[in-house]
């Protein structure tokens, strides 16, 4: 296996032929920048504990040919857009890419702040024209656990929308967000 790739007790085999249909795939895509790396793939783990189904870069299946074309068709398929915003979020290229995109197709767009110092009126940007407005949610405030800050988030009406799997691991979900709990730090 590719030591790139993520592995997550909650993982699908291959989500691009996972035998759904085209129109099945309703899942949410997270859109980060690797310096939120871990903390990304935390929430993508703890999303697909509670039944979602994910798009992830590093997930098998998620990359199987050129990066630009599997990135559109993420986010094309996507029924929600989770942008994991930091400052190096703003100045990635890719990541302008993927949230434009997702922005000019009309998606619902989570935005997810991973900064602790993160400021909206701090010269954003492209960015700031994108979540203005927007309800966002804190991941990266080192007075509250993950646990706390992925509550939240499931409160948010956009992921109310979202088809979760029929083999929600609702079982799971407890001891999941057990594990995750503090687990959030300050992104220096």
């Amino acid at each position: 296996m590719n030591p790139r790739m993520a592995t997550s007790p909650y993982r699908r085999d291959s989500i691009m032929g996972s035998g759904l249909s085209a129109e099945d795939q309703d899942w949410i895509m997270i859109s980060y920048n690797w310096d939120v790396q871990p903390l990304a793939k935390q929430l993508c783990f703890a999303l697909q504990a509670h039944g979602f189904l994910v798009w992830m870069d590093i997930l098998d299946g998620c990359m199987g040919r050129s990066a630009l074309d599997a990135m559109a068709e993420a986010v094309q398929k996507a029924a929600v857009v989770v942008c994991c915003v930091t400052q190096k979020y703003k100045e990635s290229a890719n990541c302008r890419r993927e949230a434009s995109y997702a922005n000019d197709l009309g998606k619902s767009i989570i935005p997810v702040i991973m900064e602790e110092d993160y400021s909206a009126n701090a010269g954003w940007g492209w960015l700031g024209l994108i979540i203005a407005g927007k309800l966002y949610y804190k991941f990266g405030d080192p007075t509250s656990s993950f646990a706390t800050s992925f509550d939240e988030l499931l409160k948010a009406p956009e992921l109310s929308a979202v088809r979760r799997t029929q083999k929600s691991a609702n079982s799971r979900q407890s001891s999941t967000l057990r594990s995750f709990r503090g687990a959030a730090s300050p992104i220096s």
